[in-house]
């Protein structure tokens, strides 16, 4: 089974280790952060998002030093000058194109992992 999606690729970056002591999910203005062990934290934002070059899937250097800028000014326990990128994860976000079984007949499809997806015939009309 094929499952066309639709969506543009988006930044994951998860940093070093630090001293962040964010215990939860915070929403700062452009950016989205979540806790990570050993003081790292998760930062996603769809400004940064924008700056992936398409071709090569890779992010510019200076677009990182940008978001860690962003996240020094929303947490006070992190060192922008100091963080270090540890991992930089980019992925197609997949969304059900306009023409997927789902949107046609107004259901939300099934869920779908990397290793399965319901037939299309077991999706409620």
């Amino acid at each position: 089974m094929t499952v066309r999606t639709e969506g543009t690729p988006g930044v994951t970056v998860t940093t070093s280790p630090g001293t962040s002591k964010l215990a939860t999910l915070l929403h700062l203005p452009g950016l989205a952060v979540r806790p990570d062990a050993s003081g790292r934290v998760v930062v996603r934002s769809s400004a940064i998002d924008a700056e992936i070059d398409r071709q090569t899937r890779t992010l510019p250097q200076p677009a990182i030093r940008k978001l860690f800028e962003q996240l020094g000014e929303g947490l006070t326990d992190v060192d922008p000058t100091t963080v270090r990128a540890e991992r930089i994860q980019i992925a197609h976000r997949p969304y059900p194109s306009t023409d997927s079984p789902s949107s046609a007949s107004g259901t939300a499809a099934p869920a779908c992992t990397s290793l399965s997806c319901p037939p299309a015939s077991l999706w409620a009309p």
